[in-house]
């Protein structure tokens, strides 16, 4: 018998002091011992961006950057989305479907700005104003979150793959005919350390956990965009709804996933979080009244270790929409690139993982056209001076 109601009485809840993306040891959680500083801490989402030199375009880069008129969104998350409020007019903005979506909800960004490329389609863009230089650009499924893709750059500066976040899959070759020349890539967990199993794996590893508590009810601390398959598959186990607040359950309806959001708190025994809500001392409070645990699906706290930790009632679960070390390597002596970029700061070299291509970079001659489209002012600077477009 699955129980379907059950109050959790939610409670301040005190907030981890980090959120870090890194690889080490599971160790106690809540206990007042933030995650160990190292490598991969500070300034780790301030690098998650591109500016790919010779043209004018970038990506995740919303700051005015000097002969930039192109911008390019790989997706929602808040790291790459620094910069974007309701005022932003820095130039054409390139997005999937889904993140053009997200987008105009969350920032309320002036639409007619905002071009969404299919997903697997090459789609020409025009690299200066009168449309005489194009490149080609290919948006490509990274594995990661709703509407979160790799850009293929194809043009007069050679071919540029961009990653943004993904989690490896070999399906995503098919759309990268190579060679690369400049390849940046998502090093969240480029180190030997950080090795954990597939999603579907780690999935199911949660999901014996809450079969394993029928009696519980279920906090999952979770992030406000991506794993929404985790929800998806926790509500059909259990025939029930989840109980979210918030941005998560904004983003939920707004992806069309209201179905799995039940109205109240004490219509259902699954409770969302975000995961720094999550500590020990708060789920003691909620285990004098009730039977709970709570799982937190993340590669955190990964070393090694592709089995489920826990510590008393909370339960980490290896599940990432990060590539892991040896998906990481496997990807990148695939793609054989020129050079590689890391997007996050690591303490493991990516020359240790790739292949010695003994190729060049080509020598890259930016066309005129495309010299005084990078040089003019950008419309929000004519605007501001009193100009039309």
């Amino acid at each position: 018998h699955v129980q379907t109601s059950c109050p959790l009485g939610l409670l301040a809840a005190p907030v981890l002091a980090h959120s870090v993306r890194t690889c080490y040891t599971p160790t106690p959680l809540g206990r007042g011992a933030a995650p160990p500083r190292n490598h991969h801490t500070n300034a780790l989402r301030a690098a998650a961006m591109a500016v790919i030199p010779h043209t004018p375009i970038a990506i995740d880069v919303w700051q005015r950057r000097e002969g930039v008129r192109l911008f390019f969104l790989s997706h929602m998350h808040a790291d790459h989305t620094n910069g974007l409020d309701s005022t932003w007019r820095g130039g054409r903005l390139f997005c999937t479907p889904t993140s053009r979506t997200l987008l105009l909800a969350k920032f309320g960004i002036d639409d007619s700005l905002v071009t969404a490329l299919e997903v697997g389609q090459p789609a020409m863009v025009a690299l200066d104003d009168v449309g005489a230089v194009t490149c080609t650009v290919t948006p490509i499924d990274a594995n990661h979150c709703p509407g979160a893709v790799l850009y293929l750059f194809q043009g007069y500066f050679g071919t540029v793959l961009y990653t943004g976040d993904f989690r490896y899959d070999s399906a995503m070759l098919a759309h990268i005919p190579g060679p690369v020349d400049r390849l940046y890539l998502d090093t969240t967990y480029l180190d030997p350390k950080c090795i954990f199993p597939p999603r579907e794996t780690a999935l199911r590893m949660l999901l014996d956990i809450v079969a394993r508590h029928r009696s519980h009810s279920i906090v999952l601390g979770m992030d406000t965009l991506g794993k929404e398959d985790i929800l998806q598959a926790v509500c059909a186990a259990l025939s029930c709804k989840v109980f979210v607040r918030g941005n998560r359950q904004h983003m939920l309806r707004t992806l069309g996933l209201g179905h799995l959001i039940a109205e109240k708190q004490e219509d259902t025994r699954v409770l969302v979080v975000n995961k720094r809500e999550v500590t020990a001392a708060w789920l003691k409070e909620l285990n004098s009244t009730r039977p709970t645990i709570a799982i937190l699906p993340t590669a955190l706290f990964t070393a090694k270790d592709a089995s489920a930790t826990a510590d008393g009632n909370i339960f980490v679960v290896p599940y990432s929409d990060h590539s892991s070390f040896t998906e990481l390597r496997e990807f990148v002596t695939r793609v054989a690139a020129t050079v590689v970029i890391p997007l996050t700061p690591t303490g493991f070299s990516v020359d240790q993982i790739r292949p010695r291509t003994g190729a060049l970079l080509p020598r890259v001659e930016i066309p005129a056209s495309v010299a005084r489209f990078m040089h003019a002012a950008a419309p929000a600077a004519r605007i501001a001076a009193g100009q039309t477009q």
